[in-house]
């Protein structure tokens, strides 16, 4: 799948200057974010020992970076599985429980951020992830 969806590419410095030629892999995003906010379930069971009711949505996306985030991040409660292959930050409001945001970064390159929240906004990068999307498809055998 990863063979199938890589592209070549030009690498250019931001003043224009070409670098080198490399690959990149294209992805569906709504698959991505769906994976994202499976992981932020089994991170929230894990601290919580809940998970989310119905009234909560999910929202997740990849982020280049969380530039204009810092003062939300310095406030959550920082977590590391390896060096730095896996960190992530969340922070639950006191006032309610069931809301929370979650910073995630692999490898120091894979960045996401994603919410569960009452609040409905717009965004034109946040994917809202239906909830029956992130249960264990199950096969009888």
């Amino acid at each position: 799948m990863l063979r199938n969806s890589s592209l070549p590419i030009e690498l250019k410095t931001q003043a224009g200057l070409w670098i080198g030629n490399s690959v990149a892999i294209s992805f569906d995003a709504k698959r991505v974010a769906r994976i994202a906010a499976r992981i932020v379930l089994g991170l929230w069971w894990h601290h919580q020992r809940t998970i989310p009711t119905d009234g909560i949505a999910i929202r997740a996306g990849m982020v280049r970076g969380f530039n204009g985030l810092e003062e939300i991040l310095a406030r959550c409660q920082r977590h590391q599985i390896g060096d730095a292959a896996f960190r992530y930050a969340c922070g639950v409001p006191v006032e309610d429980q069931e809301q929370s945001c979650w910073f995630m970064e692999f490898y120091s390159t894979m960045r996401f951020f994603v919410l569960a929240t009452r609040i409905s906004f717009d965004s034109d990068w946040m994917l809202e992830v239906p909830r029956d999307s992130l249960r264990r498809k199950t096969t009888d055998g």
